[in-house]
């Protein structure tokens, strides 16, 4: 293989069990843009067998078929928010249960429900706060006297999202949290009301997990966390206190496909952005553009390891090639590994990386291509 990536079972499984210590909840594991670029076949075939991994969440119908059909998975898939409205029909065959966030989604599953005498597992969206999808809050009984005329829909959840963690913007937060308590409240009201079961509740989500257990909410949705990025501040210093940590699970690696070695005074790259200040052993790795190998990071101390040793980049990373300076690594070779983005302490790592660029760690792995192979590493 040229490049690939690979994700640690270990690590993963590491994550999901600390999101389920902190939180005290089944987790609704998000897996959707191919995992957050880890790879979603890859991914929930590590964490089915976790048992209290009560359901995966995707984001279309497609991706949600795609893990139905090549995993088999028993666990149940929630699609959060879809425009593929013309898979429906598949979706509710193969048990996929929708969101619904206005009355379009609604009249969808309705019409299809209808149409081909199939039943619908749904889950209710409220915006509280966030002003994307979902039913206003005073659409609550409008919405409930609508799927109560219709036996073939089943509420399964309750949904919200937040826009800031509870940390960020208590403020907002808190209101948010108090709308949806409200609806909650309502929710179950009418529920018990035409005498039908009541939903599962999930209003929390990555950034407040550690407020879960305050909350009386039948479940967590959970992403970030999951994957090993922990951007809240106040959860990163309950994590210190408590000397437990989330951990990478993705590393992408080449095979070193040319050595070369060069003079001082050599231009490496396009635009001659850097020359060698000695004699140098050039390691040429295919990885570049194509693989969101970021050229941006051409401009910072970037290196990659070979081993426990570090290896500069030097000169500019270009669509397929990466040059990396070898001289003191005599030991890296033609068809030796090299690691781009690493998970051990002497790798660099993703969050060393998006730090640099000043963005999001799943910004960058989610641009990773379904094209590279993704392997599991036990």
């Amino acid at each position: 293989m040229d490049t690939w990536i690979e994700i640690s079972q270990p690590n993963l499984e590491h994550n999901a069990h600390l999101v389920h210590n902190l939180s005290g909840k089944p987790i609704a594991a998000v897996i959707k843009s191919n995992a957050y670029g880890h790879g979603k076949l890859q991914v929930a075939g590590i964490l089915q067998r976790l048992p209290f991994i009560e359901a995966f969440c995707t984001f279309g119908l497609k991706e949600s078929l795609e893990l139905k059909e090549q995993t088999h998975t028993p666990k149940r898939i929630i699609a959060l928010g879809y425009g593929d409205f013309e898979l429906i029909k598949d979706a509710l065959e193969h048990s996929i249960e929708c969101v619904v966030h206005d009355m379009h989604s609604l009249n969808v599953i309705i019409n299809c429900c209808k149409q081909y005498n199939l039943t619908a597992r749904i889950h209710v969206k409220f915006d509280t706060g966030l002003g994307r999808l979902g039913f206003f809050p005073h659409e609550l009984e409008q919405v409930m006297n609508i799927i109560v005329q219709h036996p073939y829909l089943i509420i399964a959840g309750c949904v919200t999202h937040m826009s800031h963690t509870l940390d960020e913007d208590l403020g907002l937060s808190s209101k948010q949290l108090v709308l949806f308590d409200e609806l909650k409240n309502r929710m179950t009201q009418l529920c018990a009301h035409h005498h039908i079961a009541c939903p599962a509740f999930c209003p929390i989500a990555s950034g407040s997990v550690h407020h879960a257990q305050e909350r009386s909410d039948s479940m967590i949705r959970t992403g970030t966390l999951l994957y090993g990025f922990t951007r809240t501040p106040h959860l990163k210093t309950i994590l210190e206190q408590q000397q437990c940590f989330f951990k990478p699970v993705m590393q992408l690696k080449a095979t070193i496909m040319s050595i070369k070695e060069v003079p001082a005074g050599t231009p490496i790259g396009y635009g001659a952005t850097e020359y060698t200040s000695r004699p140098t052993r050039i390691a040429l790795v295919p990885a570049g553009h194509r693989e969101n190998y970021p050229a941006a990071l051409s401009t910072h101390k970037t290196y990659a390891t070979v081993g426990i040793k570090r290896a500069p980049l030097i000169g500019s990373i270009s669509m397929n090639i990466s040059a990396f300076d070898v001289t003191d690594i005599p030991e890296a070779q033609i068809g030796s590994t090299i690691t781009l983005f690493g998970s051990e302490n002497h790798d660099f790592t993703i969050a060393q990386a998006t730090s640099f660029l000043h963005c999001k760690p799943i910004e960058l792995t989610t641009a990773m291509p379904e094209s590279i192979k993704r392997i599991v590493c036990p």
